[in-house]
């Protein structure tokens, strides 16, 4: 989904065609934020539940390292 570009000079005329424009880039900007918080968290749980595997013993830490 593409968005209307936003020119500079727009800016100074401060149109609400321009302000419309402004909220559709801002409401993406909040989308991709919580999308990347979402994919840190899950990437988070990952890792701990990866450190508790290889906490277990030696055969995790092996298995591991083959895969």
């Amino acid at each position: 989904m593409g968005h209307p570009p936003l020119e500079f000079s727009d800016c100074y005329l401060d149109s609400p065609d321009f302000r419309e424009r402004l909220k559709c880039y801002e409401q993406e900007l909040e989308r991709t934020n919580k999308f990347i918080k979402d994919v840190i968290k899950d990437g988070n749980a990952l890792i701990s539940a990866m450190r508790r595997s290889l906490g277990q013993g030696r055969n995790g830490t092996q298995a591991f390292f083959l895969i």
